[in-house]
């Protein structure tokens, strides 16, 4: 052992806390080192001076009597009371979870474009282009002025808006 786990251990192992082998290995370190013995005899100093000078505090006949108190006025809990404690958070998340679960089934039910990736591209090239707030540039595919410029001002939804591919994911295979 080092000096620094001894040093670490030195309260347990003045407090017979140890396991044996560990208590022997640490014992027989204190033999060999110099320095650890100091400390040692400089924690068993502190602990004779703690014993000495501290009273022993008794608590009162008051306290354990009030206890007493307590403990018989406490009545066991019904099996009712006994699942509702265990349970009633367990419910509180389940009704959260269906609360939410119905929200979102009335968001996506409710929502004109579920289900149809098209027009859900088409509903967020157009709010893209109010973000934009650039109704009629060239590269505008909504635009009936004229057609896209060149493919350098394309936006990068033209092309699936123009449908050109039905599914947008087709060009990365």
């Amino acid at each position: 052992m080092h000096c620094d786990q001894v040093r670490a251990l030195m309260s347990e192992f003045l407090d017979g806390e140890l396991p044996t082998a560990m208590h022997r290995s640490v014992e027989e370190h204190i033999r060999q080192c110099p320095a650890c013995t100091a400390e040692l005899q400089a924690w068993q100093r502190t602990n004779h001076l703690v014993m000495v000078h501290l009273p022993t505090l008794e608590p009162s006949s008051a306290l354990w009597l009030g206890i007493s108190r307590r403990i018989a006025r406490e009545r066991p809990l019904s099996l009712g009371e006994r699942l509702w404690r265990q349970w009633r958070f367990a419910l509180a998340a389940g009704v959260a979870a269906v609360v939410v679960l119905a929200l979102l089934g009335v968001f996506f039910w409710s929502s004109p474009t579920a289900g149809n990736p098209e027009a859900m591209i088409r509903a967020q090239m157009e709010q893209y282009l109010k973000d934009r707030g650039h109704p009629h540039r060239p590269d505008n595919p909504f635009s009936e002025d004229e057609p896209a410029v060149s493919e350098a001002y394309e936006n990068p939804f033209s092309r699936y808006i123009r449908l050109e591919y039905q599914n947008p994911f087709e060009e990365m295979e």
